[in-house]
């Protein structure tokens, strides 16, 4: 019986890693959903393409991880010295392997092309090891097995590496874990930080086997509820129970799920309910439209937006009177509230969303930076949010932009 997976360590290679050009996310990535599995990351490390480097560091991490996961060094070039580096480390032979030549061959023959005479440096496998298939690229990973260490190895750009981890290796290791886990992601909006971890730790109990951690995100803070259990149903009915607390404790603050997953829920919202959408911007400059604009077939409700950066383009597009200019001003809950109603009538939509404000670094109309109006037109109301945020000219933009979001994800969940 193949040994238990209870920790891991996940090494970064690549001097592109190492001195910056290239921010590691993947390392992040793989510490997550390995978690998810139960098993522990105990180690990151970031090291050059040297050959002596990669050895020694494989052979450290062999003697405190029961997993070691590369991470990139698999191509066709000189410096791809990943698996020779790593077959050493574990007394182990390169093999030429024909499923990988052949592999390599279709992958260039789909798209009208010719592999390359250095692409045949990547049919070389380590003696003993299991393909991890590459769908995206021709780099595949591997699966290699010893009697105190496995390691896998996965070629370094995400769009490949992550449908490599997800759609292969996961299926390959789940049955060497032995713990189950449940987890819930939140993103919380409106309040800092620290407000929020005091508010938790005042609020509500955690068991030994939960986590609950914190991140900051671009005008949002991230929880995410981990739960460690021996059964399925056991880590769900816990991960449910503090789910709830939190729902309780942070109410319209709380939307479940990642940035992208609540995208997804906002246009099935829409979709759902049919409800047509436009956006209004200023400060924002057409970056509410572009998170819109991410999500899947929104094109059915989604009719489009205007970027009104002057007060002249206010009022000709959106109908924002002169005299709303001339006495509250662009930066105003009168103006966002004009906007929003605006942008509903001039695109003939159910809904509107709209942003005023100032993101810096000077303050404009005698108001300070970070002032901002979001408003909403939804079914013939309005509301408007007034903030006061702090930070960059793009902290501040991004900020708003997610709480514009929250905003229509209330009302698309109240309607």
């Amino acid at each position: 019986m193949r040994p238990l997976i209870r920790t891991s360590a996940v090494l970064a290679i690549g001097n592109e890693v190492l001195c910056g050009d290239v921010v590691n996310t993947n390392a992040a990535y793989i510490a997550g959903r390995l978690s998810r599995l139960g098993i522990e990351c105990v180690a990151h490390s970031v090291i050059p393409d040297d050959m002596e480097m990669i050895v020694s560091e494989t052979e450290r991490l062999r003697k405190t991880a029961d997993l070691i996961v590369t991470i990139g060094g698999l191509g066709p070039t000189q410096d791809d010295i990943t698996k020779n580096a790593v077959a050493r480390a574990l007394g182990r032979e390169l093999k030429y392997d024909p499923s990988t030549h052949e592999a390599v061959e279709r992958f260039f023959s789909a798209r009208g092309l010719e592999a390359s005479a250095n692409n045949e440096r990547q049919c070389w496998q380590i003696e003993g090891s299991v393909l991890i298939p590459n769908d995206n690229g021709t780099a595949p990973g591997s699966l290699t097995e010893t009697d105190d260490v496995t390691v896998a190895m996965f070629p370094g750009p995400p769009d490949e590496l992550i449908p490599m981890f997800e759609d292969h290796f996961e299926p390959m290791i789940a049955s060497r874990t032995e713990r189950t886990t449940a987890e819930k992601v939140f993103i919380v909006y409106g309040l800092p930080e620290s407000s929020l971890e005091e508010a938790i730790r005042e609020n509500v109990t955690l068991s030994d086997n939960e986590t609950l951690n914190t991140y900051i995100d671009d005008g949002a803070v991230r929880l995410v509820l981990t739960v460690t259990g021996k059964s399925p149903a056991e880590c769900e009915r816990q991960c449910a129970a503090t789910s709830q607390a939190l729902r309780r404790l942070f109410g319209e603050h709380l939307a479940e799920g990642r940035e992208d997953e609540l995208l997804e829920h906002i246009g099935k919202l829409l979709k759902d309910r049919n409800i047509t959408l436009a956006t209004a911007e200023s400060l924002t400059g057409g970056l509410l439209a572009g998170e819109i604009t991410k999500i899947s077939g929104i094109s059915s409700v989604f009719r489009g937006g205007a970027v009104t950066y002057v007060n002249e383009i206010k009022h000709m597009l959106l109908d924002v009177p002169d005299d709303i200019l001339e006495t509250y001003g662009a930066v105003s809950a009168q103006c966002a509230e004009k906007m929003a109603r605006g942008a509903a009538k001039r695109f003939g939509t159910k809904a509107a969303l709209s942003t005023t404000g100032v993101a810096g670094p000077s303050m404009s109309e005698g108001k300070k930076v970070g002032t901002v109006f979001i408003g909403i037109y939804f079914e013939g109301k309005t509301e408007v949010l007034a903030n006061n945020y702090i930070g960059s000219r793009e902290k501040i933009r991004r900020k708003t932009v997610m709480d514009a979001l929250n905003l229509l994800r209330r009302y698309l969940e109240n309607s």
